[in-house]
């Protein structure tokens, strides 16, 4: 009696223990053994499932399903960004948002059936996600300082270039900005205040300015904002994004707008340092400035 007793508690060590790692993007899982007493009934990956679509943003991906070899009870879908779960994505499509732009996007299936092991594989989009719309334009610009400067010159260019390539910003207007080592169509400074009205008279130690090929960032406001802004408690990384872009819209050919209505979203080409006129902080172009792109 107790050789065949020992059989029976191996055999339950070995079904209870059982477990699937998930797969690798393009592999094929291994399950591990079945619990069912039947094996010719195994829950097994036959074609893998398929990401399909165009990885750009306001895009919608796809599942192409699995097939199996012993139908599962249940498929359940989970995309994943960067390898990490996005919030509330459990269905077979997903409308790519800003948030994906710049990452891969791939979705993990698992299949159960009763008595047998889960089955996961992974199966990611074949290009990180894009731009909505393909550049139309490329602006080369290099960047100088002027007066005394003491803000971060390193962050300056990296938060201005971030700025730049941001689809929600004129970037999603088709046009493109990249940084050169000198010359270029235009010229970012980072200025110290007291040196703007060198640029101009119409320009002022309070506020940012636009010259000919020279975009003029206030040092004051790069880093310490503007009094209204600061009472709205936006953030300074916002107002950043925003003054960028409303002397680049300069620079674009655009015009200084006014608040179309109460409560909504200000024109990044709105004054926003100075006041709103019933309007919401906004720091990115509004749909219909990025549809007006205006070249200088």
């Amino acid at each position: 009696m107790l050789r065949p007793l020992l059989a029976l508690v191996t055999l339950v060590l070995v079904a209870t223990s059982a477990a699937v790692l998930p797969a690798a993007a393009g592999e094929r899982p291994q399950p591990g053994p079945s619990v069912h007493a039947h094996g010719d009934d195994r829950l097994e990956l036959r074609r893998a499932p398929r990401v399909v679509g165009v990885a750009r943003i306001g895009k919608t991906l796809r599942v192409r399903p699995a097939t199996w070899k012993g139908e599962p009870d249940t498929v359940r879908y989970r995309w994943l960004r960067d390898g990490e779960p996005i919030r509330g994505a459990t269905g077979k499509r997903r409308k790519l948002t800003v948030a994906d732009f710049g990452h891969g996007v791939a979705v993990r299936v698992t299949a159960r059936k009763a008595g047998h092991a889960p089955v996961r594989v992974i199966a990611s989009a074949t290009r990180r996600v894009d731009h909505r719309v393909r550049a139309k334009r490329t602006v080369t610009y290099h960047v100088e300082t002027r007066g005394r400067v003491v803000a971060d010159l390193r962050r300056f260019r990296t938060q201005a270039q971030q700025t730049l390539d941001d689809p929600r910003g004129w970037r999603g207007a088709g046009v493109k900005f990249r940084r050169v080592a000198r010359g270029g169509d235009l010229t970012l400074v980072l200025s110290e205040a007291s040196r703007l009205p060198s640029f101009s008279p119409v320009c002022s130690v309070e506020w940012s300015c636009r010259v000919g090929r020279y975009v003029v960032i206030n040092q004051t406001r790069w880093l310490h904002a503007s009094p209204m802004w600061n009472r709205r408690s936006r953030s300074l990384r916002d107002y950043r994004h925003m003054v960028v872009n409303h002397e680049m819209g300069h620079w674009l050919g655009h015009g200084h707008r006014g608040c179309p209505r109460r409560g909504a979203a200000a024109p990044v080409m709105q004054t926003q340092s100075k006041g709103l006129d019933g309007c919401r902080p906004n720091p990115w172009p509004t749909p219909s400035e990025r549809r007006l792109p205006r070249f200088g």
